[in-house]
């Protein structure tokens, strides 16, 4: 059971943020289809965390940031 859930673990952190986020290579996009075929507790894993995402979004704002404080931001680290 430790060695499910050490997988699952390690699907979660390799995958699912990156995926979520349209990062994945053409290579880890294809690993994914196959863990996804092969255990479909990961496919639930990672349909809860768009779900989640979505609720997010759709929820709640990003505070707005002034381009004054932009510039001095860029101006304090010399950009």
């Amino acid at each position: 059971m430790s060695n499910l859930k050490d997988k699952a673990n390690e699907f979660e952190s390799k995958f699912v943020s990156s995926s979520l986020e349209k990062r994945l290579s053409s290579s880890a996009k294809q690993e994914l289809a196959d863990e996804l075929k092969t255990n479909p507790e990961y496919f639930k894993r990672l349909e809860n965390d768009e779900d989640f995402q979505l609720f997010i979004r759709s929820n709640f704002k990003r505070k707005e940031v002034s381009p004054a404080l932009v510039e001095s931001i860029k101006t304090k680290i010399g950009f």
